[in-house]
């Protein structure tokens, strides 16, 4: 088998959170969010090597940052200006070796879960190598209403409906096919998943844990720092 690459995207501004630095640099109960997203793939037998996307003017940043927290990784790549445009960049980063066969899988988490601790990597890296495609992913549980400027206008089941979450793990040919179709489609996905399923392959969701939240908005700081402290 060929070997199995996590990338860690860590180069968005994190506006929404209302910080000045990056919302993946923020202390996170003594260790950097960014820190916290890493380590699991560091420590997992699982993954031969990980990478961290990082924005271009904080490559030195985060590589400080990572050091500091005794993170070793095998490399910082250089973000685009969208989600997307970061996991298309670092999956052609890999290309020649994707395409010779020396890599295999590849998995994308979100820089700004810090609070996911890889009990479903096994899995999820089995299904993909199976099958094309695995994610995380939970039961959505709450209401959804319809509304227009006069209210409420109906509610809508929430049955078969879940919330993503990465890591998502996919077959690495499977992949770079995937981005290489997208940029000639001028398509671009909301997150990895979205870019493979429109190619017809299969991604397979295995449930994860409600825990395992984005940090987004200043509120999900507070949260990720009691879950951190929780037993």
């Amino acid at each position: 088998m060929g070997r199995t690459i996590a990338v860690v995207l860590g180069a968005g501004s994190g506006a929404r959170a209302r910080h000045a630095v990056n919302k993946v640099y923020l202390d996170l109960d003594g260790l950097p969010v960014i820190a916290r997203a890493v380590r699991p793939f560091i420590d997992h037998p699982e993954v031969d090597e990980t990478y961290v996307v990082a924005a271009p003017g904080e490559l030195g940043a985060c590589a400080g940052v990572l050091a500091d927290a005794g993170c070793v990784v095998h490399g910082i790549l250089p973000g685009g200006p969208s989600r997307h445009a970061s996991e298309a960049g670092a999956v052609e980063h890999f290309a020649d070796r994707i395409e010779s066969g020396e890599i295999e899988i590849v998995l994308i988490h979100d820089g700004a879960r810090p609070i996911y601790h890889g009990a479903s990597l096994a899995t999820l890296v089995d299904r993909a190598r199976k099958g094309g495609g695995a994610i995380c992913g939970v039961p959505l549980n709450e209401e959804l209403v319809s509304v227009t400027d006069h209210g409420a206008s109906g509610w809508r089941s929430t049955e078969n409906l879940w919330c993503a979450q990465t890591p998502q793990v996919f077959q690495a040919a499977v992949l770079l096919e995937a981005f290489r179709a997208a940029k000639a489609a001028g398509f671009e996905g909301t997150d990895t998943a979205s870019t493979v399923e429109r190619m017809g392959v299969p991604v397979e969701v295995v449930e994860g844990d409600p825990r395992n939240i984005k940090i987004t908005f200043p509120e999900d700081v507070v949260l990720a720092a009691s879950l951190v402290r929780a037993p």
